[in-house]
């Protein structure tokens, strides 16, 4: 296999010496330009669900070893890792994708790419769209968002004249078999295809979900954090994107390891990001990025995450990231006012877009936390479906008689929490200045649950069936948890009879604490 500077030269000379007379459109060499905006240059045979751009992609077949030099051909392991059924789809399937010169990259080298691309095709493409076909319909959703085209005639030879690396090209005689995927198919299945037996579900080889920040802030998670006009929701994600970052404690919470952050401002101008940001550290992580909305304004234009294909810039920018090594585990969107307009805010059904878009992030693996303003009842603005969704949604109360002095003094409460709940459950935090000139935080009232309420939340939420399920759930030995279960009792919270319960007095203790809304 040649090298890339071999291929650049012999790219060049074919360009110069050979094929770049008038019968080729020079804008051709932009491949995925091209087609896209020359309808006539191709046919979409088949359109996989929730292909956007189907045009981007273009399937056909080359020979393992070939390299070519106009190509960025992928290999992906996605297809076939997880589900066995999808394994002759990974070896046979391959989607080519055209690109412009200067993003090639050797084929050998690149070896993960999302979206269910690989670079090996069987003879019979027959076969290799079945194969496929079959792995969507199987469950594997990596192996969405794509489309079956095939190119005219014309182009086939553009290609294999341009490149003349390619031995083999897409071929002309054959036609895709008449039932076509569609998203019926998936959506078909017998419900019995996905029932588990209660064995089976609970040998599942599953990875245990790491915390960002423990334990309110998991990975692949959707979180909010929202609060009245002016009073510090901003610089409470900036400290918080810069604790991620740094991998060192946010206010009285662990943060086990620093993760990479990708921090998208909506309004602030960047004068001001760059002070705050400054202000609030020593040194500044590396490995937090941030996308500024003042840079995007005056070069490009605002992201608007109401529309899909805004929606498509941001996916592309987390892929290209991805492709450079400076893929974030943290996204953090401040704010959605200002990256959401021309939308009805308090229609559940206009919010529709933008969750689904939010909760493919997620299932891509990307915690997400939203900045969002609070309305006049002190509750999150808008429509409340917006809410159903979250892992954790935090909520920044102004502190009664609190001056503040440096843009931010707030009360933190967790008004939604899935699973174990933080501890402490609300603290007060001033920005205050430093004895170096530099911002710091100083953290004032705490409200710590005590031993005896986080038994009686446990003993709501998991339903325990004995003392043992309050142990591990609650990490701590099963005499502490004896000892909490008899002062229970003798206050009336609790009653055991086989198994340890809640009393009507203990419940509406519990209501009063953490209210049950806060687990799901």
């Amino acid at each position: 296999m040649m090298n890339m500077n071999e291929a650049s030269v012999q790219a060049s000379q074919i360009q110069e010496d050979e094929f770049f007379d008038e019968t080729v459109p020079h804008e051709f060499l932009n491949y995925k330009k091209y087609i896209t905006n020359h309808p006539e240059t191709h046919e979409i045979l088949a359109s996989f669900p929730d292909r956007k751009e189907a045009e981007n992609e273009i399937y056909g077949r080359i020979e393992e070893e070939t390299y070519n030099p106009l190509l960025a051909c992928s290999l992906t392991t996605q297809i076939g890792k997880r589900h066995p059924s999808c394994k002759p789809a990974r070896d046979k399937y391959a989607v080519i994708r055209w690109e412009e010169r200067s993003q090639i990259k050797e084929q050998r080298k690149i070896n993960r790419v999302s979206g269910g691309k690989v670079d090996i095709l069987d003879d019979r493409l027959e076969d290799a769209y079945e194969d496929c076909r079959q792995a969507l319909i199987s469950g594997n959703r990596n192996a969405l968002n794509s489309s079956l085209v095939k190119l005219q005639s014309s182009i086939r030879q553009y290609w294999s004249d341009y490149t003349k690396l390619a031995r083999k090209y897409i071929s002309a005689d054959w036609s895709p078999p008449e039932n076509k995927i569609t998203l019926t198919d998936l959506q078909n299945r017998p419900l019995l295809d996905f029932v588990l037996s209660i064995d089976e579900l609970v040998n599942l080889d599953l990875p245990e979900r790491e915390s960002i920040i423990a334990p309110f802030l998991p990975a692949q998670s959707l979180s909010m954090v929202f609060a009245p006009r002016g009073l510090g929701k901003s610089w409470f994600c900036m400290q918080l994107a810069l604790a991620v970052a740094d991998g060192r404690k946010f206010f009285a919470w662990d943060v086990p390891a620093a993760r990479r952050v990708l921090y998208i401002d909506g309004e602030m101008p960047q004068k001001t990001l760059v002070d705050r940001f400054r202000s609030l550290s020593h040194g500044l992580p590396s490995i937090l990025d941030v996308l500024s909305s003042e840079r995007l304004w005056i070069d490009d234009r605002g992201l608007n995450l109401n529309l899909v294909e805004d929606q498509a810039r941001v996916s592309e920018l987390l892929e290209q990231m991805d492709s450079v090594g400076r893929q974030p585990e943290l996204i953090i969107i401040d704010n959605l006012s200002s990256m959401t307009s021309g939308g009805d805010e308090n229609s559940n059904s206009e919010l529709d877009n933008l969750l689904q878009f939010l909760v493919r992030l997620r299932h891509k693996g990307f915690a997400i936390l939203l900045v969002h303003h609070s309305g006049k009842g002190g509750d999150q603005r808008g429509a409340s479906r917006r809410e159903d969704l979250l892992d954790t949604s935090i909520k920044l109360n102004a502190v009664k008689n609190g001056e503040v002095l440096k843009g931010a003094k707030f009360e933190v409460e967790f008004v939604k929490v899935r699973g174990e709940r933080p501890n402490p459950d609300k603290l007060e935090a001033e920005l205050i200045t430093g004895e170096h000139g530099c911002l710091e935080w100083s953290i004032g009232k705490k409200v710590t649950l005590s031993p005896q309420a986080n038994l009686l939340i446990a003993i709501r939420d998991i339903l325990p069936k004995n003392q043992g399920d309050l142990a591990i759930h609650l990490a701590v030995s099963q005499a502490a948890v004896s000892q909490q279960i008899k002062r229970g009792r003798e206050n009336g919270h609790i009653t055991y009879d086989k198994k340890p319960t809640l009393t009507d007095q203990g419940m509406a203790y519990c209501e009063k604490i953490s209210p049950a809304g806060d687990q799901f």
